[in-house]
């Protein structure tokens, strides 16, 4: 990417999604930073987004990236590539407005989230999976537990079920997951349910699931202690990290023998039931997965990693040569100094709360404290123009 491709498509917006094609195409899809506000008629002009198609070898020439403009999606749109032989990328939201590839239009249900299972597309709503048969262009929907239809058939009252995730390790070994901890399975194609919050966690809201390389699955949720990641499968779970931080998910996939899971403080790896920090040159919010690639993307940067070596492809610090070029992240003397009054300020005013970061802090890997160093460094210098404004 070039400096002058950043600025022309990705400034004043920031990334939602991702999605991975290969080592030569990959995705971002990006909305403005501010919403369009009323002018003097009372008009109000259509959210813009953008989906930056990454592949300088395909395109050729001088351009590495190419933009497309959408304008009528609801929030949040989601990006992902139908496999095999197809190879086709598909754009959706929660209306049911879509775009897949060359193919054009396509007649979507509404879409809450969004996977590649099987290299086969399947989406999810609040009460409905459903999969892309590619022979004949239709969408089909999953076999169902009967309490589920139950509830999707029930004309009045409240819903008993509002899904917020799935997985599967077969096409007849699903798991959906409820936002209150109600975890839906199938054994044997038998389905069956369990609720973790029958663990002792009742005020439990849960966020995401994935099932991991290892035969377990991993669910992310989190109540008024703070956030948690579950182990388990079946009726068999168990707590396996927890934090007291105010924590918001994001992302989870599976990927080589671990599974990847990003939120809003930090991105880690689960391997063999371990939670620890995973390395990456930008700090991973939208994770995607194909043919033993990782793609990570931040709001305003992305990467690609094959197993031992990651290229970043989007950023706002290439140069016009298309060389990736960060600033640096040291600090001078006046903001160590503007650092340590801020340490003894909240050393004065929240001791705890102080100790919790540091702990944090001092349990990172050396390229999230990079990123973290990254943001205060630019926290600093906002304050530093401020106090000269």
């Amino acid at each position: 990417m070039k400096k002058s491709e950043w600025a022309e498509y990705l400034d004043g917006f920031y990334i939602v999604d991702c999605a991975i094609k290969s080592k030569q195409i990959a995705y971002v899809l990006a909305v403005q930073d501010e919403p369009p506000e009323e002018d003097e008629d009372g008009h109000i002009d259509d959210e813009e987004w953008r989906l930056i198609s990454w592949g300088p070898e395909v395109l050729g020439g001088d351009q590495s990236v190419i933009c497309e403009r959408h304008y009528n999606f609801r929030p949040v749109p989601a990006l992902a590539v139908e496999g095999e032989p197809y190879n086709r990328l598909m754009l959706t939201d929660t209306n049911g407005n879509a775009s897949l590839g060359d193919y054009g239009k396509d007649d979507v249900p509404a879409m809450e989230k969004m996977k590649t299972l099987w290299e086969k597309l399947y989406i999810m709503n609040g009460g409905y999976v459903y999969w892309r048969n590619s022979e004949n262009n239709t969408w089909e929907r999953i076999d169902l537990p009967e309490s589920l239809q139950e509830d999707n058939r029930a004309s009045s009252g409240p819903r008993k079920y509002l899904l917020i995730d799935f997985d599967a390790f077969t096409p007849q070994d699903f798991y959906l997951l409820d936002n209150e901890g109600i975890v839906l399975y199938q054994e044997a194609g038998i389905w069956n349910e369990t609720n973790l919050r029958d663990l002792g966690y009742r005020e439990l809201d849960t966020y995401g699931i994935c099932c991991g390389p290892d035969g377990w699955v991993y669910i992310f949720g989190k109540d008024e202690k703070g956030g948690k990641i579950f182990q388990g499968k079946g009726d068999r779970w168990k707590v396996i990290w927890e934090d007291n931080f105010e924590i918001f998910h994001i992302d989870m996939v599976a990927y080589q023998d671990y599974v990847l899971i990003s939120n809003n403080i930090m991105f880690s790896k689960i391997q063999n039931g371990k939670v620890e920090h995973f390395k990456s040159p930008c700090t991973g919010s939208f994770l995607s997965v194909r043919d033993n690639l990782l793609m990570v993307a931040s709001s305003s940067e992305a990467a690609i990693y094959d197993g031992n070596e990651w290229k970043m492809i989007i950023s706002p610090h290439f140069n016009e040569a298309g060389e990736y070029a960060p600033p640096s992240l040291s600090f001078n003397q006046d903001e160590v100094a503007l650092m340590d009054q801020m340490d003894s300020i909240l050393s004065d005013e929240g001791e705890e709360e102080l100790a919790a970061t540091k702990k944090v802090i001092d349990s990172m890997d050396e390229a999230t404290k990079a990123d973290l160093q990254k943001k205060m460094y630019e926290a600093v210098q906002d304050h530093k123009n401020k106090l000269k404004g």
